[in-house]
């Protein structure tokens, strides 16, 4: 770890850097061997294989090593696929590259990628990275604190939308045409809040406390960086059901 223009280590940063770290890995891991999750924690089994011990630190800015335990190397060969990967995904550079990344590996690998990048970017980190296994070559480099940013950068700005229309039944609580707002109330006892559709008939006139059935498009977003699904509402129509 090298402080990119100061000379300081602040435990949390540095401790949360490591936490982070290990975490990513183990995941990485777990999606190689098991397939991609979108949430979830990680298996006993796999924590335990990828849980690092702590080797020794060597002078220079803040050196680490972290070993795995049962091998003689910094990282046993049956990595390799882990380290690959890990590295790659240090060379995101678009929302194209994060979501061929959530594919392969899953939502909760980019996610912890992000957390990862962030602490180290809050951090004002470059991180010096080596891997090195029992019959593999080093690989690695130096990950500078602009490749931090913009991993943080990039994964915050992607999101994946879905969109639905549903119908349901219910009680129109309010209704605001010149602002554009509704309140629907539906028979499965969920409130719909939201706006107006632009085809949605506001020079009718509507009365509230009044039951209809609702057509209500639902637009949900989920964050790549948060892993948390927003969801928003515009109602397109009401049809009186006691007609």
């Amino acid at each position: 770890m090298m402080p990119n223009s100061t000379s300081d280590f602040f435990l949390d940063s540095v401790t949360q850097s490591l936490n982070e770290f290990q975490q990513l890995f183990s995941r990485i891991y777990d999606a190689i061997l098991y397939g991609p999750k979108q949430r979830g924690r990680i298996s006993s089994s796999v924590y335990e294989q990828t849980r690092f011990d702590f080797g020794f630190s060597y002078p220079g800015s803040l050196g680490v090593a972290l070993m795995v335990p049962g091998d003689n190397g910094l990282f046993g060969d049956k990595f390799d696929d882990t380290v690959a990967a890990l590295l790659q995904i240090t060379e995101i550079q678009d929302d194209h590259e994060v979501r061929d990344f959530s594919k392969e590996l899953g939502h909760s690998v980019v996610k912890k990628t992000y957390d990862w990048a962030k602490v180290n970017y809050h951090g004002d980190f470059d991180i010096g990275l080596r891997l090195s296994g029992l019959r593999t070559s080093d690989r690695g480099g130096i990950i500078d604190l602009s490749v931090f940013g913009k991993l943080v950068e990039v994964i915050e700005r992607t999101s994946d939308k879905d969109i639905k229309t549903l119908k349901t039944h219910g009680i129109l609580l309010g209704i605001d045409t010149d602002k554009g707002r509704f309140n629907f109330y539906s028979s499965d006892e969920f409130s719909y809040s939201g706006v107006l559709s632009d085809e949605f008939p506001r020079a009718r006139e509507w009365v509230v406390n009044h039951r209809y059935e609702a057509v209500i498009q639902v637009e949900e977003v989920t964050e790549y960086a948060t892993q948390v699904t927003k969801e928003s509402f515009s109602l397109e129509n009401l049809v009186d059901q006691t007609a």
